[in-house]
């Protein structure tokens, strides 16, 4: 602020202050147990340098409004990114926040913390996170979704392309049915996402959901005849499992408070479901029981954790870690609450130079990720009662996927491919390769934008 005081984040912690001469920070106020806060993020100040704006994560995810001497913390925003404050070289201002990808500007008193007018539409498109900027003479800069425009291709094991599926737009996480006839995936349209399929046999694609919101995540059931995935709707987060025919009602298999499961994997049984679970500050794999739903089991990490997927056989569990400075694809035993056997309790670090997005072959007897460098890795397993015993990595091909950042929000850090059952075909959803990126917008008197409201 102007008075030389610097807010700052720290994790797992509430709001910490220092003087910029130096000291020891201290928290500008508590953690709200009763709101089961798990950290507050990205403190803005405002104006006056006597209040701030900042994230407050737990139960719920919300935008605040409070003072630096802790008298004053309330919720401006429920469920929604981190506003900025842009002041209006003619007087008073606005809040910028991002809804769904729609830069908003809503009239803001920043002594009161209170609204006094409705929220106009700056752009749409615009990137999730801080994508924009206001000065206090009226210029904005933005930037919308940069390589936005995906496309489902087929690439063999010797790398060389082999087709594309379904239209190009904003897609991730494509999962191909047990029975390899049918692809699974989100798609981003209209400002809604939601879980689209397509038919291997026919050649179509098909929307799967409908509802107001973010549908993301699928995962199939070992039959074929499920779809698991994350729903968020009107503030609220489910785990919701659908028939895959799209006949028949939808079944909440669990409502979540706080942080978010994104579903990833099921056991070839069906008796357990494997998430990541997601927070700003973790990111964890978690079983949950399909027979008894209090039955969860968390695997102990570092917490950031991504990829969760149990073996065929269902005595391995498979994610990729962060152990020291890069990220690792790692083999541990499943759990004994998890029907793991004690005596072969083990760990192994499959990778040997890095890696993300690990996936088993159908039959348990090859393990794929990706190196740092985009390459496609594939690892011979041998394994059996007692018994795991990882070959060494091989180097496939290279791979046209964006190597996305694993941050906690998204289901872009999960796996952005799929392999055949036999292991001989790679299903990517892979960048454009025409499309560019979007250069910064600058708008001067960006203000008159809203007139017209």
């Amino acid at each position: 602020s102007q008075d030389g005081v610097i807010l700052f984040d720290q994790g797992a912690k509430p709001i910490q202050r220092v003087s910029a001469a130096g000291g020891t920070p201290t928290s500008v106020f508590p953690l709200d147990a009763s709101r089961g806060e798990a950290t507050h993020l990205a403190p803005y100040f405002l104006p006056d340098g006597q209040h701030f704006l900042y994230y407050s994560s737990g139960k719920t995810a919300d935008s605040k409004f409070a003072s630096i001497d802790g008298k004053v913390n309330r919720v401006i925003l429920e469920r929604l990114s981190v506003p900025t404050y842009a002041p209006n070289p003619r007087g008073g201002g606005w809040l910028v926040y991002n809804v769904q990808g729609q830069l908003l500007a809503r009239p803001f008193d920043p002594v009161k913390g209170e609204f006094t007018g409705q929220s106009a539409v700056i752009a749409a498109g615009v990137g999730p996170g801080r994508w924009w900027y206001a000065s206090a003479n009226g210029i904005m800069a933005f930037r919308h979704n940069y390589g936005s425009e995906y496309q489902l291709a087929w690439v063999g094991r010797d790398g060389r392309p082999q087709g594309t599926i379904g239209d190009p737009g904003d897609l991730a996480t494509p999962r191909i049915s047990p029975d390899q006839k049918t692809v699974a995936f989100r798609r981003i349209g209209e400002q809604n996402s939601d879980i689209w399929t397509f038919d291997l046999t026919r050649n179509t694609s098909a929307r799967f959901t409908f509802e107001p919101g973010v549908d993301t995540s699928p995962v199939w059931s070992p039959d074929s005849k499920s779809i698991v995935y994350l729903s968020i709707r009107n503030s609220s987060t489910f785990v919701v499992e659908r028939p895959a025919n799209g006949v028949g009602s939808e079944v909440i298999l669990a409502n979540k408070a706080g942080d978010a499961w994104y579903p990833s994997g099921e056991s070839r049984d069906g008796r357990w479901l494997v998430f990541r679970e997601s927070s700003p500050v973790h990111s964890i794999i978690v079983l949950r029981s399909r027979d008894d739903s209090n039955k969860v089991v968390r695997i102990p990490g570092r917490e950031s954790e991504f990829d969760g997927s149990i073996s065929p056989d269902g005595r391995w569990l498979l994610y990729s870690s962060a152990p020291a400075s890069r990220r690792e694809i790692i083999v541990q035993s499943m759990p004994q609450e998890a029907g793991g056997a004690a005596s072969a309790a083990g760990k192994w670090q499959i990778s040997t130079e890095g890696g993300s997005q690990p996936m088993w072959r159908a039959d348990g007897k090859e393990i794929f990720y990706i190196a740092p460098d985009g390459m496609m890795m594939a690892v011979p397993i041998e394994s059996g009662e007692g018994l795991f015993r990882p070959g060494a990595p091989k180097a496939l091909f290279q791979t046209r996927l964006q190597l996305f950042e694993q941050s906690q929000v998204s289901d872009v850090a999960s796996r952005q491919y799929d392999v055949t059952a036999d292991g001989q075909r790679f299903l990517f959803n892979q960048h454009v390769a025409d499309a560019t990126d979007a250069p910064i917008t600058v708008v001067v008197n960006w203000p008159k934008l809203l007139e017209k409201h």
